[in-house]
Parts: structure tokens; C-alpha cells; sequence
């Protein structure tokens, strides 16, 4: 049996369809930093000891500390992270033939780095490198003037001090607050770095943040070193202060605490303060 269409003025009119488009995933824009690889050279014959990859999202530059410059590279911001693209010319980098090509990707969160490094006769993939955030991280990091972290770098029956000496005796007490009463903040987590506040506040500015943003269980507080909500309250090396676009926030920014360089392009960094719970603002109460 042949359908019928019904028609208006000879054009026929079809059923609408509407289709709902899927929303896109936000893009993950991480600052960079300088990311170290335990135990081994990306390029080829230049020693053993750690290396790193440093990557300028500002001036979106990359270089390789065991023989590679600083070179222009591609940064671009993707849902899976933000990916880097970078291409040395024959003879740039110490040892290596031909041009080198390192293609890799900061995970969401902005602390991981995953790629390879590529040349002539020469592949190195690395995976899950971490960023170096400076004294307190646990990476011990020769570039930044490091001989020890925390529990890592000293001998037998000595302790770190300062990450540059290695006294005896016992190892020294992190200087962290491991909680034991009832916290009434929560801590939300967003894209490698953390903040604490008031529980409606927390909830609608997680809420107003890109999808990564988690509100983490009642009780956490933000380690502001690691960028990581747990049962450690500690003020990382930076505050960064930034807008929040949503009008249901019940204040007009909001902000987190850091041991990354860089608060991105839209946030306002104040060093060695920490956010404040109510206010959320750098140094507020």
C-alpha cells in the first residue's frame, strides 16, 4: 500500500525529527611543567640518571633535558587530554640522527605524561611520567637542585632536610595534618589541583567546573602538593584565584591550592598562601 503525505500548497510536509545532539566533552587544558623520567635517558648516550621533558604551555615550547632544546611545539587541548606534538631538526639533539619527533599526551588531571620519542634508529616510549612540583612531591629532581624528597633520596638511618641534605637520624615527620576530627568542608578535585569549601559552595562549584571536577567524599580535605583530596591538609607552593561562570555559585570565583607553576590563563596565582573556605579566595578565611 503506497503512504500518503500530506501536502501544503504542493509541498509536502514531513514528519520533524529531532535529534539531540550529543554533548561534547570538555577539553582538558593542562599548564605543563616539567615532568621527569626515572632512571633513564630519553636521548640516546647522555647518562643515567633521571630525565625530563619540559613543556611552556604559555609559550608552547618543549625541550628534552639529556639533549634536546627547547623547540616550538603543538599544544592542543583534547577530551582525552592535552596533546604535544614536537619536531627537532637533523642534528638538534646530541647524539640522535636525523630529526626527532616527540609525540605525547598530558592525562587529565595534568601530573601524567605519555608518548614516544622518536628518531632514526631510535623509539622510546615512556608512560605515566610525573610532574615535578618542587620540594614535597616525593620526586627527588636533580634539575631542581634536589638530592632527596621526603623518604626518598637518603640512606639508611638518615632523614631529609629541606630536599638538599641528608642528616642522620631518624626519618623527619611530614610536615602534613593527618585529620582527626569532623572536617566541615568538602574538597573538590579538578584537573591536577584541589580546593576546599563549604559544602554548598563545594557542590555547585564542582558542579560549574569542566566534567573531570569530583567532589570527593565527606571528611577529605585538599593536599594542595599532591592536587589530590585525601586525609592530609597541606598548602601547596601556589593559590590560584579564577572566575566561575555560573550564576548559581554563590560567589563570583572560587580557587585552588597548587604546586603547579601556572594557573592557567584565566586564574590569578598568589604563592604560599592557601584558599580560603569560606571566601575562596587566595589568603581568605
Amino acid at each position: 500500500m503506497r503512504r500518503r503525505v500530506a501536502t501544503a500548497g504542493g509541498v509536502a510536509i514531513l514528519p520533524l525529527l529531532v535529534i539531540a545532539a550529543h554533548a561534547k566533552k570538555p577539553t582538558v587544558d593542562c599548564p605543563g611543567g616539567r615532568f621527569l623520567v626515572q632512571g633513564r635517558q630519553l636521548v640516546a648516550g647522555t647518562g643515567t640518571g633521571p630525565d625530563d621533558v619540559m613543556i611552556d604551555r604559555a609559550s608552547r615550547v618543549v625541550s628534552i633535558g639529556s639533549g634536546c632544546p627547547a623547540v616550538s611545539a603543538t599544544v592542543l587541548p583534547t577530551s582525552k587530554g592535552t596533546r604535544i606534538h614536537a619536531v627537532w631538526p637533523v642534528g638538534a639533539c646530541t647524539g640522535l640522527k636525523g630529526r626527532a619527533q616527540l609525540k605525547a599526551r598530558i592525562l587529565p588531571g595534568c601530573r601524567l605524561l605519555s608518548g614516544t620519542l622518536v628518531a632514526r634508529k631510535l623509539r622510546k616510549p615512556f608512560k605515566d611520567i610525573p610532574l615535578s612540583t618542587g620540594c614535597g612531591d616525593g620526586l627527588v629532581d636533580p634539575g631542581l637542585g634536589e638530592t632527596c624528597d621526603g623518604a626518598t633520596g637518603c640512606g639508611a638511618g638518615e632523614h631529609c632536610v629541606g630536599c638538599d641534605v641528608c642528616a642522620p637520624g631518624a626519618v623527619a615527620s611530614p610536615t602534613t595534618t593527618t585529620l582527626s576530627t569532623t572536617v566541615t568542608t568538602r574538597c573538590c578535585q579538578a584537573t591536577g589541583a584541589c580546593f576546599d569549601a563549604g559544602p554548598a559552595d563545594a557542590q555547585a562549584t564542582c558542579a560549574a567546573l569542566h566534567n573531570d571536577a569530583m567532589l570527593a567524599p565527606a571528611g577529605q580535605v585538599c593536599n594542595g602538593v599532591t592536587g589530590l583530596c585525601g586525609n592530609e591538609k597541606r598548602v601547596g607552593a601556589n593559590c590560584c584565584q579564577c572566575p566561575v561562570s555560573s550564576p548559581t555559585f554563590p560567589h563570583p570565583q572560587y580557587c585552588f591550592d597548587t604546586n603547579i607553576t601556572s594557573c592557567g590563563s584565566i586564574c590569578t596565582k598568589t604563592v604560599g598562601v592557601a584558599c580560603g573556605s569560606n571566601t575562596e579566595t587566595c589568603g581568605g578565611p
